[in-house]
C-alpha cells in the first residue's frame, strides 16, 4: 500500500513538467498500462520483492498521472481562454468576503445563471470600481456585496493572466489551484442584490466576524487569524511581518488548526479523566479525538474551507489515528493514507507550497519522536522538535524561494512555541468573547499591545542588519541537501555519517567552484502595463525602471526582487528611472530596500549616464531638457546600452514629439539591435521615421495581455511589421531574456516553457 501511494504521489507531481493534459490516445495507453501492471502484479510470487515493489510504484504512478489528467482536464474545460466579446448579465453567489480598496471592491462569486453563454458553475474573480475609501461608517451606508448573497451583475469577462517571470507570484497557477475560471469587471450601476443570506448560515457568521473586527486598529491581524482574511493588514504591518519572516503565522494552516484542535483535545481529555475518577468508563482518547476533530472542522468552516484548512483537517485526523494506535508504523501508514486522501480530493494540491510544508513538518516530528529511546525531559524534547522543524522548514524555504532570513530563523525558533501555547489561543478566545458575549476588554488589551509592538519595530533597522542568507544553490543540490537532512533524522546508527558527509562535501565543492558568467543578458520583465529591464552578468547589474506599485501592490516585491535574487545578484550598480509615472518608478523604494545600490539616476540627472561605463558595456543617454515644455511622458530618460557589437535602445514613455527631437539632434546614434518600444506600443509613439532610423531587428512591447488600452495598437504593429521588425510582447511571451554581445540575438521567452495551468503564448 505504501509503495503504491508513493507512486501515486510521484504521478501527481508530473504536473510540474507536463505541458498539456493527455489526449484520448495517451489516456488510453495509461489505462492499458495500469491493466497490464495489475495482471503482472497478480502473477508475481511473494519472493520477488524488488520486482513487486517496482510494479506497485509503477502502478501507483500510472494511476496518479491518470487521476491528475482527469482533474486538469476538468479545470481547463472551465477556464476562460479569450476575452468574451460581449457583456453578460449573470446571477452569481458571493463566495468570498469582499475586499474594499481605494475605489475598488474585489471578491469571488460562483455563477448560477447567465443570459448569452453557458457560464453556469464557473467561479470568477470580480472587480467593481466604485468606492473611494475604506471608511467603516461610509461602507455601512452603501450597497456592498456580502458573503453568501445572490446578486445580478452586468460584466465583461476575460481570462486570468499573470506576469510570468522566472520567480515571483504566478496568478495563473493560483487560479488553477483555486479553480477560478476568469476575471469579471462590473460597471458602476450595473449590479442589483437579489437576495440576502440567512442569519443562521456560516456565511453570515463569517461576515459578522469580519465587520465586528474591522473596528479594531489591528483588524487585519485578527481577521487573518480567525477567518483567513488579510486585506486590512496595513502596508507597514506587512513590511514588518515579511522582514521578521513570520508571514506563515497569518495564513490559517496546519499549525493553526492543530493549535486550536490540540487545545480542545487536551481540555476534553483532562475533563474525561476527571469524570472517569467518579466511576465512569469513557475512552478519553477516542472522545477527545472526536471533539478535537469537530473543533478542526469548525475552525476550517470559519476560514471558508480553503484548500489549506481542508488539508489540515485531514492531517489532524492522521494525528488522532497515530496516537490511538501509538506506534511508529501506524504514523507512517496514517501519513501515507492522509497524503492519498488529500490527493484523491485534489491531486493539484502538489502545486501548493503548503502541501509540502505540512507533510514535511509531520515527517520531521514523526522521525524525532518515534522509534527512539530517550531519557530527555518533555521540555528538552519539545525544544529538539522545534529545532528540527525550524531547520527542515528553512531548507525547504531556501529550496522554494532561494533565500532565508537569519533573524527569521531565530524568531521562529522562539515565536512558534509561544504563538502555539499562548498567543493564538488567547487571541482566539478574546475574539470569540467579543463577538458572542460582547466582552471587549481582552481583545482591547491585545489590540493595544499589538499596536505598541508594531510601532516599536523599525523595518529599516531590521533590513540594515543584513541578516539575509541568499542561497544561490541550484535546486537539484538543495533537494539533495533536504534528503540528506531527512536521512540524518532516521535512527539507523553511525554508519550513515561517512557517506552523508562525503555527499555534502561534493555538493559544496560543485557549488563553490561555479565559474562566473561574464556574458551580458537583457531581461525584459513581464510587469503588466509597466516597464522594468535588467542588463546584467555575474559582475555588474543595471536596472532600467522598476515596474508599477501603489499602496496595495508592488511588482518590485512580487516579481522583480524574487527574480533578481534568484539570479544571484546581491548588488545593483545602477538604477535608471526613466520618469516619474508609477508604472515605471513605483518599485524604486522597494528595490533600494532589498539590495545594495551604488547609484540612482532619474530623468533630472539623465545626462550623467554618459560618464558611466562598465567592463565591455557603455551607456549613452539623450538629454530630456529640451523636452521640458512637452508632455510629461517626453521627459523620459532615453538610454542606449552598447555591449561590444550589440546595442539596446530603452525609450521610456516618449511620444512623437520627443521622437522628432531625437531624430533632429541624435539620429546618428539611434541605430540599435533591440528596441523597447516607446510608451508600451501606444499610437502616440513609434512614428515611421523613428522606427526606420532605429532599424532594429527586434522590438519588445512591455505591456499587459488583454490590457484595457489595447497596447500595442494595431497601427503600431503594422508600422513595425512594414519595417520588417520581429515583434514580441511581454504580455504574450512573458519575461524575455536575450544574450548580448554575439553576432546573433539568442532570445528566450518564459511562455515557451509550457505548463498545464499557463495560457499559451500569443502571436502579435
Amino acid at each position: 500500500m505504501l509503495k503504491w501511494i508513493l507512486g501515486f504521489l510521484i504521478g501527481c507531481c508530473s504536473i510540474f513538467w507536463l505541458k498539456e493534459p493527455f489526449l484520448l490516445l495517451e489516456s488510453s495507453l495509461i489505462i492499458i498500462a495500469i491493466l497490464f501492471l495489475l495482471v503482472v502484479l497478480g502473477r508475481i510470487k511473494k519472493e520477488s520483492y524488488r520486482l513487486k515493489t517496482g510494479l506497485l510504484i509503477s502502478l501507483g504512478f500510472a494511476a496518479g498521472v491518470a487521476w491528475l489528467n482527469i482533474h486538469s482536464q476538468l479545470r481547463l474545460s472551465k477556464q476562460i481562454r479569450e476575452p468574451l466579446t460581449e457583456s453578460h448579465i449573470i446571477e452569481a453567489k458571493v463566495v468570498s468576503i469582499p475586499q474594499v480598496y481605494d475605489g475598488l471592491i474585489v471578491f469571488k462569486a460562483k455563477v448560477l445563471t447567465s443570459d448569452k453563454q453557458n457560464l453556469k458553475g464557473l467561479k470568477l474573480k470580480f472587480s467593481w470600481y466604485q468606492y473611494k475609501d475604506r471608511d467603516v461608517e461610509k461602507l455601512a451606508t452603501v450597497e456592498i456585496p456580502k458573503l453568501g448573497e445572490l446578486w445580478q451583475f452586468k460584466v465583461s469577462i476575460k481570462p486570468i493572466t499573470s506576469a510570468l517571470n522566472i520567480a515571483g507570484y504566478d496568478a495563473e497557477r493560483q487560479a488553477f489551484l483555486e479553480s477560478i475560471s476568469g476575471k469579471a469587471n462590473i460597471k458602476n450601476g450595473d449590479a442589483k442584490r437579489l437576495s440576502l443570506v440567512s442569519n443562521f448560515s456560516i456565511y453570515a457568521l463569517r461576515q459578522l466576524i469580519y465587520e465586528r473586527l474591522s473596528e479594531h486598529e489591528n483588524a487585519g491581524i485578527f481577521q487573518a487569524l480567525l477567518i483567513g482574511e488579510k486585506s486590512l493588514v496595513s502596508a507597514k504591518q506587512r513590511q514588518i511581518i515579511q522582514a521578521l519572516g513570520i508571514s506563515h503565522l497569518l495564513a490559517i494552516s496546519g499549525l493553526h488548526i492543530s493549535i486550536i484542535a490540540g487545545l480542545c483535545f487536551w481540555l476534553s481529555y483532562k475533563t474525561i479523566i476527571a469524570i472517569n475518577k467518579l466511576g465512569f468508563s469513557i475512552s478519553p482518547i477516542y472522545i477527545s479525538g472526536v471533539i478535537s476533530l469537530l473543533a478542526a472542522i469548525s475552525y476550517s468552516a470559519l476560514a471558508g474551507f480553503s484548500i489549506a484548512t481542508v488539508r489540515a483537517m485531514i492531517m489532524w485526523g492522521v494525528f488522532i489515528l497515530a496516537i490511538s494506535t501509538s506506534s511508529h508504523n501506524s504514523l507512517i501508514r496514517a501519513l501515507a493514507i492522509a497524503a492519498l486522501m488529500v490527493l484523491l480530493f485534489d491531486p493539484v494540491s502538489v502545486l501548493s507550497y503548503g502541501f509540502w510544508l505540512t507533510f514535511l513538518s509531520i515527517v520531521i516530528i514523526g522521525t524525532v519522536l518515534f522509534g527512539r529511546v530517550t531519557s530527555q525531559s518533555k521540555f528538552l524534547l519539545g525544544v529538539k522538535v522545534q529545532w528540527h522543524i525550524s531547520l527542515g522548514m528553512a531548507l525547504l524555504v531556501v529550496f522554494m524561494f532561494q533565500q532565508i532570513s537569519l533573524i527569521s530563523f531565530a524568531i521562529n525558533l522562539v515565536l512558534i512555541p509561544v504563538f502555539s501555547i499562548l498567543l493564538l489561543p488567547l487571541i482566539f478566545i478574546s475574539i470569540l468573547l467579543e463577538i458572542f458575549f460582547d466582552v471587549n476588554y481582552p481583545i482591547a488589551v491585545i489590540d493595544n499591545a499589538l499596536s505598541s509592538i508594531f510601532s516599536w519595530i523599525n523595518v529599516e533597522s531590521l533590513k540594515s542588519l543584513g541578516l539575509f542568507l541568499k542561497a544561490y544553490i541550484i535546486k537539484p543540490m538543495l533537494f539533495l541537501l533536504l534528503l540528506i537532512y531527512l536521512f540524518l533524522l532516521i535512527p539507523i546508527g553511525k554508519l550513515k555519517a561517512l557517506p552523508i558527509m562525503a555527499l555534502c562535501l561534493t555538493i559544496l565543492t560543485i557549488t563553490l567552484n561555479q565559474k562566473k558568467d561574464l556574458v551580458y543578458k537583457l531581461l525584459v520583465f513581464d510587469v503588466g502595463h509597466g516597464s522594468a529591464n535588467l542588463i546584467y552578468n555575474d559582475e555588474y547589474a543595471i536596472l532600467y525602471d522598476t515596474g508599477f506599485a501603489n499602496d496595495g501592490f508592488s511588482y518590485a516585491e512580487s516579481t522583480l526582487i524574487p527574480t533578481i535574487r534568484k539570479l544571484g545578484i546581491k548588488q545593483i550598480n545602477l538604477i535608471i528611472i526613466s520618469h516619474k509615472d508609477l508604472d515605471h518608478s513605483g518599485g524604486a523604494k522597494a528595490i533600494q530596500n532589498a539590495f545594495v545600490i551604488d547609484e540612482v539616476i532619474d530623468s533630472s540627472s539623465c545626462q550623467q549616464l554618459n560618464h558611466f561605463s562598465f567592463k565591455a558595456l557603455q551607456l549613452v543617454s539623450f538629454s530630456y531638457k529640451s523636452f521640458n515644455n512637452l508632455k510629461p511622458n517626453n521627459s523620459s530618460c532615453v538610454v542606449k546600452v552598447i555591449i561590444r557589437n550589440t546595442s539596446i535602445l530603452l525609450t521610456g514613455d516618449i511620444e512623437k514629439e520627443a521622437e522628432k527631437y531625437l531624430l533632429n539632434n541624435d539620429s546618428n546614434q539611434l541605430k540599435a539591435d533591440v528596441l523597447i518600444s516607446p510608451h508600451h506600443g501606444s499610437n502616440t509613439s513609434s512614428t515611421y521615421p523613428f522606427i526606420k532610423t532605429v532599424d532594429a531587428p527586434l522590438v519588445i512591447h512591455s505591456t499587459d495581455r488583454f490590457n484595457r488600452y489595447g497596447f500595442p495598437k494595431d497601427a503600431v504593429l503594422k508600422r513595425y511589421s512594414e519595417m520588417h521588425y520581429r515583434q514580441l510582447s511581454t504580455g504574450c511571451a512573458g519575461m524575455v531574456t536575450i544574450k548580448l554581445g554575439s553576432l546573433e540575438l539568442q532570445t528566450e521567452k518564459m511562455r515557451q516553457h509550457r505548463r498545464i495551468w499557463r495560457l499559451k503564448e500569443c502571436q502579435l
